[in-house]
């Protein structure tokens, strides 16, 4: 497989009104035909699903050829790009921040949402043939194309203009966003249904290592408020302490340490942000061993206190 170099030229930014916003719950929907488009970063979660045509989907260092019915899910501040040009369409699918942060406790309810979200991209950056990325078989890409078109037909009014020479600016209205969550979740719900079918073949049927190493990260997402040892996670790998350490770190670019505290901090944060909780009831269920050091992990993280958090984003 040939992997072109592509120029990386472009930032892209989501905006709603008028104005920048991670907290409204958006999730905007549209075609792009004919498609090729160099490396860039966004500061939204995108899914792309190819509705026509063959091409190349660029991620980080990997690379994979993209055909009908291949999803590829792109997480905010990740290199992308695709070629393809004539004959060549990817729907598109901009998720804000704030859609995962309202709908947040739906999300981690829905099996592999975050093995398909975060562990797979991460997975696909570093592989050379796209390894075990979601393509929907026929009978389920049918089935979700009506939705996917109520969808492109809700933001028509959605409008592109350049923002400044590096940065592309996406912008449509609060109602077209609006009529979209329900139909997002569904969407999202049927591709992760879809992927764990998908993985679970590939488990059974090959000594996947990608597989292998996906699992444990959906077990830190699922576990993430339970004390989850080094020993569990490098058994879920089927590697070795040293080995799994170094191949995580190779992954994600943080220790598995460091992954959990995360996950326990965007956790606590969804909290503050939607529950009534105490201060010590969401250290306790976001998996702090007590008040003091949530206090102190989400301070060093965030730049303020729980306490400040709350009573800034309720202004």
């Amino acid at each position: 497989m040939i992997k072109e170099k592509l120029p990386n030229d472009k930032i892209y930014r989501y905006k709603v009104d008028g104005r920048f916003t991670d907290d409204l719950p958006g999730v905007t929907a549209y075609v792009m035909r004919d498609y090729s488009i160099g490396m860039h970063i966004q500061d939204f979660f995108e899914i792309n699903i190819v509705t026509r045509g063959y091409g190349m989907h660029y991620i980080g260092e990997g690379c994979a050829a993209a055909s009908v019915g291949d999803v590829f899910i792109i997480p905010p501040h990740v290199r992308h790009g695709y070629t393809g040009g004539k004959g060549f369409d990817v729907s598109h699918f901009i998720v804000s921040d704030g859609f995962i942060k309202h709908n947040f406790d739906i999300l981690q309810r829905i099996p592999h949402f975050f093995t398909l979200f975060n562990a797979e991209p991460l997975m696909r950056a570093q592989s050379e043939d796209g390894a075990l990325h979601l393509k929907l078989e026929n009978e389920r890409f049918s089935k979700l194309l009506p939705y996917l078109y109520e969808m492109y037909a809700n933001h028509k009014d959605m409008r592109l203009y350049y923002w400044d020479k590096i940065s592309e600016c996406r912008e449509i209205s609060t109602l077209a966003i609006a009529k979209n969550i329900g139909l997002a979740l569904y969407v999202i719900t049927q591709l992760c249904e879809a992927y764990g079918e998908y993985t679970n073949k590939v488990s059974k049927a090959t000594e996947s290592r990608d597989a292998n190493f996906m699992n444990t990260i959906s077990l830190i997402h699922e576990k993430y408020s339970e004390k989850i040892s080094l020993a569990e996670l490098a058994k879920t790998a089927r590697l070795s302490r040293s080995a799994f350490i170094k191949r995580f770190k190779t992954i994600t670019g943080m220790t598995p340490s460091d992954y959990i505290i995360k996950q326990r901090l965007d956790a606590a944060e969804n909290m503050l942000i939607n529950t009534g909780y105490s201060v010590a009831d969401i250290a306790f269920k976001s998996g702090f061993y007590d008040s003091s050091h949530f206090s102190r992990s989400f301070s060093k993280a965030r730049g303020i206190s729980p306490s400040e958090y709350r009573e800034k984003i309720k202004k």
